[in-house]
């Protein structure tokens, strides 16, 4: 052998890893019903590697989309899925909306107090109403990353806003902040049930189709 010669197993680094995602899979599938705590275990076990190394493997393969992870009591019907943890981002939004509306109407108007009230006002005018009216418009989780919401709920928030100070012009015959929060509070507390609404369509027909796959096998 030369000495630019080099020994090859003829296995790359690719390889190995999509044999070990393969074998994931594998455990995985022998395994329905199982708690991911549980499923970590076993996945370390069989194959032989450290419980972070499965950690990561079996992150590797919901990543890919190969396995996915099924809540084992869902919630049944709209009413029992809108107090669930799925929408908690919309109870998120009723929190700070609530949060915004009374520091702004409750709070001293006077120094510290006013730059609070301002940085708050902001966050909320710039991206809650817009966020709310996103999870309404685009309901299926799989819309897009989480950059493109971002950019969408801030484009629908200022031309929520501008139509809001047109409302407020016609009003009050000037812009204000007091005004503005008002008009927008309940515009996006109303966005985010009919979003929560039309989420749950999406996550009735999932469950279904989970249903009459699992009946097939």
């Amino acid at each position: 052998m030369g000495a630019d010669d080099h020994l090859t197993t003829g296995k790359t680094k690719e390889d190995s890893d999509e044999a070990q995602s393969n074998q994931v899979e594998k455990i995985v599938a022998s395994h329905p019903g199982e708690d991911v705590k549980s499923l970590l275990k076993i996945i370390s076990s069989e194959s032989r590697i450290s419980l972070e190394k499965a950690t990561k493997e079996f992150n590797r393969v919901l990543d890919d989309g190969k396995v996915r992870l099924v809540n084992q009591n869902p919630p049944t019907g709209l009413v029992r899925y809108f107090f669930s943890i799925y929408s908690f981002w919309y109870w998120l939004v009723v929190l700070f909306t609530a949060s915004v509306y009374a520091l702004n109407f409750y709070l001293p108007k006077m120094y510290p107090y006013e730059y609070l009230k301002y940085l708050v006002g902001a966050v909320f005018v710039l991206f809650i109403p817009g966020y709310a009216l996103n999870e309404a418009l685009f309901p299926n989780s799989e819309d897009g990353s989480w950059f493109s919401k971002l950019l969408t709920s801030v484009a629908l928030s200022i031309i929520i806003v501008v139509m809001g100070g047109l409302f407020s012009i016609l009003r009050q015959g000037t812009i204000l902040l007091d005004p503005i929060i008002s008009v927008l509070a309940l515009p996006a507390v109303i966005f985010g049930v009919i979003g929560v609404w039309r989420k749950y369509g999406y996550f009735a027909l999932s469950m279904l189709a989970l249903k009459i796959g699992q009946g097939r096998k």
